[in-house]
């Protein structure tokens, strides 16, 4: 059945960070082998319903494709809100990259898809302290973020305005999606992540040492290993009318 309009279903966003490796899946007690890797938007969801009693597994959802936060609009969109029929979303992140993420979304979610022009949605945003940085850390990713908002603004969007464009752009010119970048980046020796400062590094988590698995899962959720998180909650509409048999949701994601 439907999700109720009081219980949106939750989707949490985001594999990981470019800037660092993905935290191992240590192998079971039973000795068999680990798993995939600690997704940030496994992290994501293990806290908030660790945290959240009233939150129905059920009700969760996590994406893990996108690696930073045109990704983390692009797949949220096309994976999700354009097949689930989603209509008003509010997109919640720290305030440091609250001004990035509104440019990205508003891009990402206002590009035309080439089928039926706009997918007509009503985006709100919710900034959150920037908790678990310090001060330094902080000063630099907001640094980092102003000047890549300027860059979407003057260069990306004007280049790639229609949803096509954008998938164009990340299969052919984003080292973590293009065929010649991540052939690059499984021969890196770990040395070519590091193309940002060491305050940008440790926001991330760089500078963390591997720690038991509920460990790892509460500092990702909050932003000190894989990097800041971002929510997305979208109640689903269908023809601009509210539908009891109609899912709803809430996303996590992340740069």
């Amino acid at each position: 059945g439907g999700k109720s309009e009081k219980n949106p279903a939750i989707l949490c966003l985001s594999a990981g960070t470019a800037h660092i490796p993905n935290l191992p899946n240590p192998p079971g007690s039973s000795g068999s082998i680990g798993g995939p890797p600690v997704y940030e938007s496994t992290a994501s969801a293990a806290y908030l319903l660790e945290q959240n009693p009233r939150v129905a597994a059920a009700d969760v959802l996590v994406e893990t494709t996108s690696y930073d936060t045109i990704s983390n609009a692009y797949y949220a969109r096309v994976a999700f809100g354009d097949v689930l029929g989603w209509k008003n979303v509010l997109v919640i992140t720290s305030s440091f990259h609250m001004d990035r993420s509104r440019i990205i979304f508003d891009w990402i979610f206002g590009a035309p898809s080439g089928r039926d022009g706009g997918a007509g949605y009503q985006l709100r945003y919710l900034p959150t302290p920037d908790v678990g940085l310090t001060v330094e850390e902080i000063r630099a990713r907001k640094d980092r973020e102003d000047k890549s908002g300027a860059n979407i603004r003057a260069k990306l969007m004007p280049k790639y305005p229609a949803l096509g464009d954008v998938l164009s752009f990340l299969t052919t010119n984003h080292d973590l999606y293009s065929a010649e970048g991540l052939i690059k980046r499984a021969m890196d020796t770990g040395e070519g992540l590091r193309v940002v400062d060491d305050s940008v590094v440790k926001s991330y988590g760089g500078n963390v040492a591997y720690e038991s698995k509920r460990s790892q899962l509460s500092r990702n959720a909050f932003g000190l290993n894989l990097g800041l998180l971002a929510a997305v909650v979208a109640a689903a509409f269908f023809a601009g009318k509210k539908s009891n048999s109609s899912p709803q949701m809430k996303l996590k994601l992340s740069p």
